[in-house]
């Protein structure tokens, strides 16, 4: 079973910067046409990974992460709803590409079609919230302690 973990710290930036969570967009890893490519500028210290692909909630996204069983996981990038019509002309600005310039994706070789469905189908360390009861109780230690009343009865 996969295993998620993130600096909190860097989930909230993140939020704020991009506009998803790391909650969501580790549900990426569920999408069987979602492509992963070895990342050879940035494992030095590590082996990283980045994983193009949509949410669960038809979002498009770019994962930045280790293969430790996807724990370390950091993303970034751009989000588009699929289901935008993409075959009307947009006549608004074109939104800002938001993806790391230090991401040359020129070098990116030998993707790996979901190459982590099956482990993320097998389970995981995370419970995805309805955007309702997310709304009403924002901070992930008050909903650890919502369910914590809920076991104890």
């Amino acid at each position: 079973m996969p295993e998620f973990e993130w600096d909190p710290d860097k989930a909230v930036r993140n939020v704020a910067e991009h506009g998803i969570s790391f909650a969501g967009a580790t549900t990426v890893f569920g999408d069987p046409l979602s492509i992963t490519y070895f990342d050879p500028d940035h494992s030095a210290a590590e082996d990283r990974f980045i994983t193009f692909g949509h949410t669960s909630d038809n979002l498009f996204v770019v994962v930045s992460h280790e293969d430790r069983s996807e724990r370390g996981l950091s993303a970034f990038g751009w989000k588009r709803d699929r289901r935008e019509n993409n075959m009307k002309k947009d006549k608004t600005k074109p939104k800002e590409d938001v993806l790391r310039p230090a991401y040359d994706l020129t070098k990116l070789r030998s993707g790996i079609r979901g190459k982590y469905v099956q482990r993320y189908r097998s389970g995981t360390n995370l419970a995805l919230l309805a955007p309702d009861v997310r709304a009403a109780i924002p901070p992930d230690e008050a909903v650890n302690q919502a369910l914590r009343s809920l076991i104890q009865t």
